[in-house]
């Protein structure tokens, strides 16, 4: 067994896969957070702004 990620981790997909990819995560890393995009395959392309808030947030950005 190994021992459970320590350092913050904020996974971002979109919400149809994001379930099934983040249960994964978070057995890595317990208190990982995570956010549901609304959104196809290409995250940036698609939601720009959803995707810059959600990272900015993470890294407590106040800009």
């Amino acid at each position: 067994m190994t021992d459970p990620l320590t350092l913050p981790v904020h996974f971002i997909a979109q919400a149809r896969l994001f379930d099934g990819l983040f249960s994964g995560i978070r057995s890595a890393a317990p208190h990982a957070t995570g956010a549901a995009i609304e959104s196809g395959h290409w995250l940036l392309h698609e939601a720009p702004d959803r995707v810059l808030h959600e990272i900015t947030a993470f890294f407590g950005y106040q800009g």
